[in-house]
């Protein structure tokens, strides 16, 4: 069969058209690269400097809790938070004690003598037998800071110089691992007169027991209110599961049980309560972390958030 030849301005057109097409496919292609490579990317760096800025600024400015009504002030907030790239990271930047027991593992920071590194030996973050066990706790300077402190406040007015979470203690004697068998003390001297102690205990199984006290050597009173507390960085993941309770909670005296949502702590900024003992922290899942005051101790408790 005889077939017509295609006339010079049809052999244009085809080409203008695979033109246009090829113009359309790279703005495709470079479209979908910035929608789905290059933006996330780039928001992604910036919520990490938006992070990074946001802990610096929370380390300039949040001091410890605040003490009674009884006119105690809060101690002097932290020094600049240095940020981390990863746990190792944060892990290598300070002197530790180490924490080993049958179900745990982990270090005492020196650095503000905080528990603040703790690993469940006996669970894993998947059902993959190698999966890597379960890290609780983690160094201030991550995003999913979590950890565990002890402290003192001064009186209102006072001008005492008081360990804070940038203070370097030291350890007095010659044991450096927390076992069941085996407390650890630490000691920090803030050259005033003030000699401070904090004796770290662990049962074989999951209890710290924490113990401070304050040597006066010099010739005035000063009058000390203690504290401690879990802080936790982030806005951590939650199941949203209506039978159980993620977030803030605790048992406080007539007050009985008190839990929060992370929203609600967000909208209500600081929740107050007055007990005789009882607890209060953080509850997951799976896992909780609260700090216990003696069961006859009067307490001032606080729930409390802040960008």
């Amino acid at each position: 069969f005889a077939r017509p030849r295609p006339t010079e301005r049809q052999t244009m057109n085809s080409d203008n058209r695979n033109v246009i097409l090829a113009v359309v496919l790279s703005m495709l292609v470079l479209f979908g690269w910035q929608f789905f490579v290059a933006g996330p990317q780039l928001e992604q760096a910036q919520r990490q400097a938006e992070l990074r800025a946001a802990q610096q600024a929370e380390a300039q400015s949040l001091a410890v809790p605040q003490t009674s009504a009884d006119g105690a002030a809060a101690a002097p907030a932290d020094a600049s938070l240095q940020v981390f790239a990863d746990r190792d990271t944060a892990l290598a930047a300070s002197q530790r004690v180490t924490i080993n027991t049958a179900d745990l593992e982990g270090s005492i920071n020196l650095t503000g003598a905080r528990i603040d590194d703790l690993e469940l030996k006996n669970y894993r973050e998947t059902v993959d037998p190698q999966s890597d066990i379960i890290a609780l706790l983690k160094p201030a300077g991550l995003p999913d800071a979590y950890f565990i402190e002890q402290g003192w406040a001064a009186a209102a007015g006072a001008s005492v110089a008081l360990p804070d979470g940038q203070t370097v203690w030291t350890v007095e004697g010659d044991n450096t691992t927390l076992t069941p068998a085996t407390p650890v003390t630490l000691r920090y001297d803030n050259g005033q007169g003030l000699v401070f102690h904090r004796t770290f205990a662990v049962d074989e199984y999951y209890l710290f027991t924490v113990t401070q006290t304050v040597g006066n050597q010099g010739t005035g009173d000063v009058a000390l209110f203690p504290y401690s507390r879990v802080v936790r960085h982030g806005d951590p993941k939650v199941q949203n599961f209506f039978i159980q309770h993620e977030g803030p909670y605790g048992v406080l005296g007539s007050y009985n049980l008190i839990s929060k949502k992370y929203s609600d702590m967000q909208h209500e900024q600081q929740i107050d309560a007055s007990a005789t003992g009882g607890w209060l922290g953080f509850g997951d899942k799976y896992w909780a972390t609260v700090v216990m005051p003696d069961i006859t101790t009067p307490i001032s408790a606080r729930f409390s958030w802040t960008n």
